[in-house]
């Protein structure tokens, strides 16, 4: 990857926005050189699901794509799912903590 100011990084795997802050733990823990796809899918499901519960607002469909020197191949869109039968997570929003948030 390359940022606008031309700094070039090299990794094993790369993560954007709020992923990458919830993705390396997972990563970290499960990646090795030789991961299949469905290894690497099984992980990024997990990436996924983390961020789907940090905002339950949040849409739940992903989509992959395989790159190679053979070009790039897009999979269909599919939909992750969610354990939401905790009441919990269930009846309290974003919202309901809104008020309680510190503000300096």
């Amino acid at each position: 990857m390359t940022d606008l100011y031309g700094m070039k990084l090299e990794c094993d795997y790369w993560a954007t926005g709020i992923g990458s802050y919830y993705s390396p733990a997972l990563f970290g823990n499960q990646w090795r050189p030789d991961l299949t796809f469905e290894e690497a899918k099984t992980i990024l499901e997990q990436v996924f699901r983390v961020l789907f519960y940090y905002d339950k607002k949040a849409g739940h469909k992903m989509q992959l794509a395989k790159i190679s020197s053979a070009g790039t191949e897009y999979l269909d869109p599919y939909e992750v799912t969610g354990e939401w039968n905790f009441r919990h997570n269930s009846e309290k929003t974003n919202e309901f903590w809104r008020g309680l948030r510190v503000r300096y």
